[in-house]
Protein backbone atom coordinates (compact mmCIF):
# COMPACT_ATOMS: atom_id res chain seq x y z
CA UNK A 1 0.00 0.00 0.00
CA UNK A 2 2.91 2.47 0.81
CA UNK A 3 4.39 2.31 -2.62
CA UNK A 4 6.52 4.99 -3.33
CA UNK A 5 4.38 7.39 -1.18
CA UNK A 6 6.99 9.46 0.83
CA UNK A 7 5.83 9.46 4.77
CA UNK A 8 6.25 12.43 7.48
CA UNK A 9 8.58 10.45 9.86
CA UNK A 10 7.49 12.66 13.43
CA UNK A 11 8.93 12.42 16.69
CA UNK A 12 5.64 11.50 18.10
CA UNK A 13 5.24 8.41 15.70
CA UNK A 14 8.58 7.30 16.66
CA UNK A 15 7.84 7.55 20.09
CA UNK A 16 4.77 5.88 20.05
CA UNK A 17 5.59 2.93 17.68
CA UNK A 18 8.29 2.13 20.16
CA UNK A 19 6.12 1.41 23.30
CA UNK A 20 3.81 -0.50 20.74
CA UNK A 21 6.74 -2.70 19.67
CA UNK A 22 7.98 -2.73 23.16
CA UNK A 23 4.46 -4.55 24.52
CA UNK A 24 5.19 -7.16 21.49
CA UNK A 25 8.80 -8.06 22.44
CA UNK A 26 7.32 -8.83 25.97
CA UNK A 27 5.28 -11.42 23.95
CA UNK A 28 2.50 -8.99 24.53
CA UNK A 29 -0.71 -7.96 22.58
CA UNK A 30 -1.55 -4.31 21.62
CA UNK A 31 -4.95 -2.57 20.89
CA UNK A 32 -4.27 0.93 19.73
CA UNK A 33 -7.03 3.68 19.95
CA UNK A 34 -7.08 6.69 17.11
CA UNK A 35 -9.59 9.54 16.59
CA UNK A 36 -11.69 8.80 13.62
CA UNK A 37 -10.40 8.91 10.37
CA UNK A 38 -6.80 9.41 11.05
CA UNK A 39 -3.79 7.81 8.86
CA UNK A 40 -3.86 5.26 10.73
CA UNK A 41 -3.70 2.45 8.91
CA UNK A 42 -0.67 4.24 6.88
CA UNK A 43 1.42 4.64 10.47
CA UNK A 44 0.73 1.28 11.03
CA UNK A 45 1.93 -0.10 7.98
CA UNK A 46 4.79 2.34 8.30
CA UNK A 47 5.78 0.89 11.39
CA UNK A 48 6.60 -2.57 9.73
CA UNK A 49 8.46 -1.21 6.95
CA UNK A 50 10.71 0.66 8.86
CA UNK A 51 13.66 -1.45 9.48
CA UNK A 52 15.54 0.86 12.18
CA UNK A 53 12.62 1.33 14.34
CA UNK A 54 11.69 -2.49 14.12
CA UNK A 55 15.36 -3.57 15.11
CA UNK A 56 15.58 -1.06 17.88
CA UNK A 57 11.81 -2.22 19.36
CA UNK A 58 12.26 -6.08 18.56
CA UNK A 59 16.07 -7.04 18.34
CA UNK A 60 15.66 -9.41 16.00
CA UNK A 61 12.67 -8.66 13.55
CA UNK A 62 13.34 -11.38 11.70
CA UNK A 63 11.64 -13.43 14.57
CA UNK A 64 8.23 -12.32 13.95
CA UNK A 65 6.19 -12.64 10.81
CA UNK A 66 3.53 -9.67 10.36
CA UNK A 67 0.28 -10.78 8.61
CA UNK A 68 -2.44 -8.13 8.17
CA UNK A 69 -5.82 -9.74 8.89
CA UNK A 70 -9.12 -8.23 7.35
CA UNK A 71 -12.45 -9.51 7.95
CA UNK A 72 -16.38 -8.96 6.33
CA UNK A 73 -17.24 -11.43 3.82
CA UNK A 74 -17.61 -14.31 4.72
CA UNK A 75 -18.72 -13.34 8.12
CA UNK A 76 -16.39 -15.69 10.75
CA UNK A 77 -19.16 -18.05 12.34
CA UNK A 78 -16.79 -19.95 14.40
CA UNK A 79 -12.93 -21.05 15.24
CA UNK A 80 -11.98 -22.81 13.23
CA UNK A 81 -13.60 -20.49 10.33
CA UNK A 82 -10.75 -17.93 12.02
CA UNK A 83 -7.98 -20.10 11.90
CA UNK A 84 -9.13 -21.59 8.13
CA UNK A 85 -9.02 -17.50 7.11
CA UNK A 86 -5.34 -16.96 9.11
CA UNK A 87 -3.81 -20.70 7.22
CA UNK A 88 -5.56 -18.95 3.93
CA UNK A 89 -3.51 -15.37 4.39
CA UNK A 90 -0.30 -17.56 5.40
CA UNK A 91 -0.46 -19.65 2.46
CA UNK A 92 -0.52 -16.58 -0.14
CA UNK A 93 2.16 -14.86 2.22
CA UNK A 94 4.54 -17.62 0.34
CA UNK A 95 7.31 -17.71 3.45
CA UNK A 96 9.15 -20.49 2.18
CA UNK A 97 7.37 -21.70 -1.00
CA UNK A 98 4.73 -24.13 0.21
CA UNK A 99 1.81 -23.46 -1.14
CA UNK A 100 -0.67 -25.05 1.66
CA UNK A 101 -0.63 -25.65 5.03
CA UNK A 102 -3.65 -26.15 7.92
CA UNK A 103 -3.64 -23.91 10.86
CA UNK A 104 -1.96 -26.08 12.72
CA UNK A 105 0.62 -27.37 10.09
CA UNK A 106 1.67 -23.66 10.17
CA UNK A 107 1.73 -23.35 13.82
CA UNK A 108 4.43 -26.49 13.97
CA UNK A 109 6.41 -24.34 10.84
CA UNK A 110 6.84 -21.01 13.23
CA UNK A 111 7.49 -23.05 16.25
CA UNK A 112 10.28 -24.74 14.08
CA UNK A 113 11.74 -21.06 12.70
CA UNK A 114 11.18 -20.27 16.51
CA UNK A 115 9.32 -17.10 14.91
CA UNK A 116 5.93 -15.23 16.26
CA UNK A 117 2.62 -14.99 14.01
CA UNK A 118 1.92 -11.19 14.86
CA UNK A 119 -1.33 -10.71 13.21
CA UNK A 120 -2.23 -7.18 12.53
CA UNK A 121 -5.88 -5.79 12.09
CA UNK A 122 -5.98 -2.43 11.17
CA UNK A 123 -9.14 -1.81 11.02
CA UNK A 124 -10.74 -3.71 14.21
CA UNK A 125 -13.45 -1.53 15.28
CA UNK A 126 -15.58 -3.26 12.48
CA UNK A 127 -15.71 -6.09 14.64
CA UNK A 128 -17.37 -4.53 17.39
CA UNK A 129 -20.93 -4.95 14.32
CA UNK A 130 -23.55 -7.50 15.21
CA UNK A 131 -22.52 -9.26 12.11
CA UNK A 132 -18.87 -9.48 13.27
CA UNK A 133 -18.96 -9.30 16.79
CA UNK A 134 -18.22 -12.93 17.71
CA UNK A 135 -14.81 -12.50 15.64
CA UNK A 136 -12.79 -10.93 18.70
CA UNK A 137 -14.07 -13.50 20.96
CA UNK A 138 -12.69 -16.05 18.55
CA UNK A 139 -9.35 -14.32 17.97
CA UNK A 140 -9.08 -13.93 21.54
CA UNK A 141 -9.71 -17.67 22.28
CA UNK A 142 -6.63 -18.26 19.71
CA UNK A 143 -4.41 -16.24 21.38
CA UNK A 144 -4.54 -17.72 24.43
CA UNK A 145 -4.34 -21.56 22.82
CA UNK A 146 -1.42 -20.16 20.63
CA UNK A 147 0.38 -17.94 23.55
CA UNK A 148 3.14 -16.42 23.23
CA UNK A 149 3.64 -17.69 19.37
CA UNK A 150 0.82 -15.84 18.44
CA UNK A 151 0.41 -12.38 19.27
CA UNK A 152 -2.16 -9.01 17.91
CA UNK A 153 -2.20 -5.49 17.41
CA UNK A 154 -5.54 -4.35 17.08
CA UNK A 155 -6.19 -0.89 16.05
CA UNK A 156 -9.65 0.85 16.58
CA UNK A 157 -11.01 4.46 15.20
CA UNK A 158 -13.18 4.47 18.79
CA UNK A 159 -12.33 4.67 22.25
CA UNK A 160 -11.95 0.90 23.56
CA UNK A 161 -12.05 2.08 27.11
CA UNK A 162 -15.52 3.76 26.76
CA UNK A 163 -18.46 2.32 28.96
CA UNK A 164 -20.65 1.61 25.73
CA UNK A 165 -18.10 -0.24 23.58
CA UNK A 166 -15.98 -2.47 26.44
CA UNK A 167 -19.56 -5.12 26.06
CA UNK A 168 -18.51 -5.38 23.00
CA UNK A 169 -15.04 -6.46 23.82
CA UNK A 170 -13.94 -10.31 23.62
CA UNK A 171 -12.97 -10.98 27.30
CA UNK A 172 -9.18 -11.66 26.94
CA UNK A 173 -7.08 -10.11 28.69
CA UNK A 174 -4.06 -11.22 26.54
CA UNK A 175 -5.96 -9.17 23.48
CA UNK A 176 -5.86 -6.03 25.33
CA UNK A 177 -2.92 -6.62 27.88
CA UNK A 178 -1.81 -3.08 26.60
CA UNK A 179 -4.09 -0.10 25.06
CA UNK A 180 -2.66 2.76 23.34
CA UNK A 181 -4.15 5.92 22.61
CA UNK A 182 -2.62 7.63 19.24
CA UNK A 183 -3.16 11.54 19.59
CA UNK A 184 -3.49 13.98 16.64
CA UNK A 185 -0.11 15.78 15.80
CA UNK A 186 1.19 18.40 17.53
CA UNK A 187 1.20 22.01 15.57
CA UNK A 188 5.32 20.93 14.15
CA UNK A 189 4.19 17.92 12.70
CA UNK A 190 1.19 19.72 10.74
CA UNK A 191 3.92 22.76 9.35
CA UNK A 192 6.39 19.68 8.35
CA UNK A 193 3.38 18.07 6.88
CA UNK A 194 2.08 20.78 4.90
CA UNK A 195 6.01 21.30 3.55
CA UNK A 196 6.28 17.78 2.74
CA UNK A 197 2.90 17.96 0.92
CA UNK A 198 3.58 21.50 -0.78
CA UNK A 199 6.99 19.86 -2.02
CA UNK A 200 5.55 16.71 -3.49
CA UNK A 201 3.00 18.73 -5.62
CA UNK A 202 4.75 21.18 -6.37
CA UNK A 203 3.38 24.24 -4.93
CA UNK A 204 4.12 27.30 -2.73
CA UNK A 205 1.86 27.44 0.50
CA UNK A 206 2.53 30.50 2.32
CA UNK A 207 3.94 31.05 5.61
CA UNK A 208 -0.01 32.77 6.87
CA UNK A 209 -1.86 29.79 4.96
CA UNK A 210 0.07 27.47 7.01
CA UNK A 211 -0.87 28.94 10.05
CA UNK A 212 -4.41 29.34 8.95
CA UNK A 213 -4.57 25.70 7.53
CA UNK A 214 -3.34 24.53 11.78
CA UNK A 215 -5.64 26.48 13.64
CA UNK A 216 -8.83 25.78 11.20
CA UNK A 217 -7.47 21.89 10.74
CA UNK A 218 -5.27 21.54 14.36
CA UNK A 219 -3.57 18.24 13.90
CA UNK A 220 -5.87 16.03 12.01
CA UNK A 221 -3.72 14.85 9.06
CA UNK A 222 -6.85 14.01 6.61
CA UNK A 223 -8.07 17.80 7.33
CA UNK A 224 -4.47 19.56 6.53
CA UNK A 225 -4.02 17.17 3.46
CA UNK A 226 -7.65 18.20 1.91
CA UNK A 227 -6.73 21.73 2.61
CA UNK A 228 -3.55 21.75 1.27
CA UNK A 229 -4.96 19.48 -2.08
CA UNK A 230 -7.69 22.33 -2.49
CA UNK A 231 -4.67 24.89 -2.74
CA UNK A 232 -3.10 23.00 -5.61
CA UNK A 233 -6.28 22.32 -7.01
CA UNK A 234 -7.75 25.60 -7.68
CA UNK A 235 -5.33 28.02 -5.27
CA UNK A 236 -7.12 28.51 -1.97
CA UNK A 237 -9.35 26.34 0.19
CA UNK A 238 -12.53 27.16 2.92
CA UNK A 239 -13.86 25.34 5.64
CA UNK A 240 -17.22 25.66 3.69
CA UNK A 241 -15.71 23.38 0.53
CA UNK A 242 -17.80 20.19 0.12
CA UNK A 243 -14.63 18.00 0.54
CA UNK A 244 -14.22 19.94 4.02
CA UNK A 245 -17.69 19.78 5.11
CA UNK A 246 -17.71 15.95 4.18
CA UNK A 247 -14.89 15.16 5.83
CA UNK A 248 -15.97 17.22 9.16
CA UNK A 249 -19.25 15.48 8.90
CA UNK A 250 -17.55 11.96 8.76
CA UNK A 251 -14.96 12.66 11.83
CA UNK A 252 -17.99 13.81 13.89
CA UNK A 253 -20.71 10.99 12.91
CA UNK A 254 -18.07 8.43 13.75
CA UNK A 255 -17.72 9.97 17.26
CA UNK A 256 -19.40 8.51 20.15
CA UNK A 257 -22.52 9.69 21.07
CA UNK A 258 -21.02 10.99 24.20
CA UNK A 259 -17.90 12.22 22.55
CA UNK A 260 -20.66 14.63 20.42
CA UNK A 261 -22.50 15.65 23.17
CA UNK A 262 -19.58 16.37 25.61
CA UNK A 263 -17.65 18.43 22.22
CA UNK A 264 -21.35 20.25 21.52
CA UNK A 265 -21.56 21.55 25.39
CA UNK A 266 -17.99 22.42 25.42
CA UNK A 267 -18.60 24.87 21.84
CA UNK A 268 -21.52 26.43 23.22
CA UNK A 269 -20.16 27.15 26.95
CA UNK A 270 -22.15 24.72 28.86
CA UNK A 271 -20.38 23.43 32.45
CA UNK A 272 -23.29 20.78 32.37
CA UNK A 273 -21.68 17.47 31.70
CA UNK A 274 -22.91 14.05 32.95
CA UNK A 275 -19.73 11.62 34.12
CA UNK A 276 -19.86 9.70 30.78
CA UNK A 277 -19.52 13.10 28.86
CA UNK A 278 -17.13 14.04 31.50
CA UNK A 279 -14.84 11.03 30.59
CA UNK A 280 -15.09 11.40 26.77
CA UNK A 281 -13.90 14.21 27.05
CA UNK A 282 -11.13 13.90 29.16
CA UNK A 283 -10.52 10.83 26.45
CA UNK A 284 -10.54 14.05 23.68
CA UNK A 285 -7.84 16.30 25.53
CA UNK A 286 -5.85 13.06 25.61
CA UNK A 287 -6.22 12.60 22.16
CA UNK A 288 -5.00 16.16 21.15
CA UNK A 289 -8.73 17.23 20.04
CA UNK A 290 -9.18 19.50 22.61
CA UNK A 291 -7.23 21.27 24.66
CA UNK A 292 -7.87 24.09 27.80
CA UNK A 293 -11.54 24.15 27.32
CA UNK A 294 -11.32 24.47 23.11
CA UNK A 295 -11.59 22.60 20.36
CA UNK A 296 -8.14 22.30 18.87
CA UNK A 297 -9.68 21.66 15.33
CA UNK A 298 -11.43 25.47 15.08
CA UNK A 299 -13.40 24.95 12.01
CA UNK A 300 -15.33 22.05 13.79
CA UNK A 301 -16.77 24.40 16.50
CA UNK A 302 -18.67 26.05 13.48
CA UNK A 303 -20.04 22.24 12.31
CA UNK A 304 -20.81 21.52 15.87
CA UNK A 305 -23.09 24.42 16.41
CA UNK A 306 -24.66 23.54 13.31
CA UNK A 307 -25.29 20.13 14.26
CA UNK A 308 -27.20 21.39 17.21
CA UNK A 309 -29.99 23.11 14.65
CA UNK A 310 -30.22 19.17 13.19
CA UNK A 311 -33.13 16.58 14.39
CA UNK A 312 -31.14 13.29 15.26
CA UNK A 313 -30.77 10.99 12.50
CA UNK A 314 -32.16 7.87 13.38
CA UNK A 315 -31.44 4.84 10.14
CA UNK A 316 -31.63 1.59 9.47
CA UNK A 317 -28.97 -0.62 7.99
CA UNK A 318 -30.15 -4.15 7.74
CA UNK A 319 -31.47 -4.99 10.71
CA UNK A 320 -29.42 -2.56 12.87
CA UNK A 321 -30.46 1.15 14.29
CA UNK A 322 -27.86 3.84 13.39
CA UNK A 323 -27.94 7.18 15.24
CA UNK A 324 -25.97 9.64 12.82
CA UNK A 325 -24.21 7.31 11.20
CA UNK A 326 -23.28 4.94 14.52
CA UNK A 327 -24.45 1.91 15.58
CA UNK A 328 -26.33 2.38 18.52
CA UNK A 329 -28.05 -1.20 18.86
CA UNK A 330 -25.92 -2.59 21.35
CA UNK A 331 -27.27 0.43 23.47
CA UNK A 332 -30.71 -1.33 24.07
CA UNK A 333 -31.54 -4.73 24.64
CA UNK A 334 -33.37 -7.43 22.16
CA UNK A 335 -36.77 -6.52 22.86
CA UNK A 336 -35.89 -2.64 23.28
CA UNK A 337 -33.98 -2.85 20.00
CA UNK A 338 -37.14 -4.50 18.09
CA UNK A 339 -39.20 -1.27 19.29
CA UNK A 340 -36.78 0.79 18.82
CA UNK A 341 -36.17 -0.33 14.93
CA UNK A 342 -39.80 -0.89 14.53
CA UNK A 343 -40.71 2.84 15.23
CA UNK A 344 -37.49 4.17 13.25
CA UNK A 345 -38.69 1.91 10.25
CA UNK A 346 -42.36 3.26 10.53
CA UNK A 347 -41.00 7.04 11.41
CA UNK A 348 -44.06 9.86 11.39
CA UNK A 349 -46.39 6.84 11.25
CA UNK A 350 -48.30 5.72 14.39
CA UNK A 351 -47.57 2.22 15.67
CA UNK A 352 -50.47 0.85 17.55
CA UNK A 353 -49.92 -1.42 20.72
CA UNK A 354 -50.16 -4.60 18.17
CA UNK A 355 -48.01 -3.43 15.88
CA UNK A 356 -45.57 -2.97 18.81
CA UNK A 357 -46.73 -6.52 20.27
CA UNK A 358 -46.05 -8.01 17.20
CA UNK A 359 -42.68 -7.22 16.98
CA UNK A 360 -41.61 -8.20 20.83
CA UNK A 361 -43.51 -11.34 20.69
CA UNK A 362 -43.53 -12.53 16.81
CA UNK A 363 -44.57 -15.83 18.00
CA UNK A 364 -47.84 -16.50 20.48
CA UNK A 365 -48.62 -12.57 20.25
CA UNK A 366 -52.10 -13.16 21.65
CA UNK A 367 -50.53 -15.44 23.99
CA UNK A 368 -47.63 -13.13 25.05
CA UNK A 369 -49.57 -9.53 24.85
CA UNK A 370 -49.75 -7.42 28.00
CA UNK A 371 -50.19 -3.41 28.30
CA UNK A 372 -47.74 -3.52 31.12
CA UNK A 373 -45.04 -5.10 29.31
CA UNK A 374 -45.38 -3.31 26.17
CA UNK A 375 -45.13 0.58 28.71
CA UNK A 376 -42.60 -0.68 30.55
CA UNK A 377 -40.17 -1.51 27.41
CA UNK A 378 -41.43 2.37 26.11
CA UNK A 379 -40.02 3.61 29.33
CA UNK A 380 -37.19 1.93 28.68
CA UNK A 381 -36.65 2.93 25.32
CA UNK A 382 -37.17 6.21 26.13
CA UNK A 383 -34.43 6.16 29.01
CA UNK A 384 -31.86 4.69 26.30
CA UNK A 385 -32.77 7.74 24.29
CA UNK A 386 -31.17 10.04 27.30
CA UNK A 387 -28.50 7.88 27.74
CA UNK A 388 -27.64 8.76 23.30
CA UNK A 389 -28.00 12.16 24.27
CA UNK A 390 -31.74 12.13 22.40
CA UNK A 391 -34.71 14.32 23.91
CA UNK A 392 -36.58 11.01 24.78
CA UNK A 393 -40.23 13.53 23.33
CA UNK A 394 -39.33 12.33 20.09
CA UNK A 395 -41.04 9.11 21.05
CA UNK A 396 -44.98 10.56 21.24
CA UNK A 397 -47.92 9.17 22.97
CA UNK A 398 -50.70 9.27 20.44
CA UNK A 399 -53.41 8.65 23.04
CA UNK A 400 -55.65 6.20 22.05
CA UNK A 401 -53.82 4.58 19.09
CA UNK A 402 -50.36 4.45 20.22
CA UNK A 403 -46.79 5.60 19.63
CA UNK A 404 -45.21 7.75 17.49
CA UNK A 405 -41.48 8.64 16.36
CA UNK A 406 -41.24 12.49 15.53
CA UNK A 407 -37.47 13.67 14.73
CA UNK A 408 -38.88 16.83 14.17
CA UNK A 409 -36.10 19.91 14.57
CA UNK A 410 -38.27 20.84 17.91
CA UNK A 411 -36.64 18.20 19.84
CA UNK A 412 -33.09 18.01 18.01
CA UNK A 413 -31.21 18.80 21.28
CA UNK A 414 -30.69 16.18 24.10
CA UNK A 415 -32.35 16.21 27.54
Amino acid sequence: MLGNLRLLVTDQYRQEATRWLKAIRRKESAAICFIPKTDRIIRVEQLFHDEMILKDGLGDPDRYHVQYVTFGSPVIEDASDLQSRIALLLDKSSLDGTTRRTFDEWMKYFVSKDRTLLLVVSEAEKLLTPAEKDTLTYLSYLIDQQYPRVLVVSCFEVNISHSSVMPQLASSTRLYANVFEYPLYEESSSMLFIDLLADEWGIEVSNAEKERIIKLCGGHFWLVKEAVRRISDVGSWSPEDDGMVFRLRTIYEQMLPSEQSALKKLVLGSSDLTSEERLSLAYLERMHFVKDGRCLISMMCDFVKAQGERPPGFSLVGESVYLNNVPVEKFFSRKEHRVIKLLVEHEGEVMSRNDIASALWPVNTEKEYSDWAIDQIIARVRKRLTHLHVSPEILKVIRGKGYLLSLSRDHAGGN
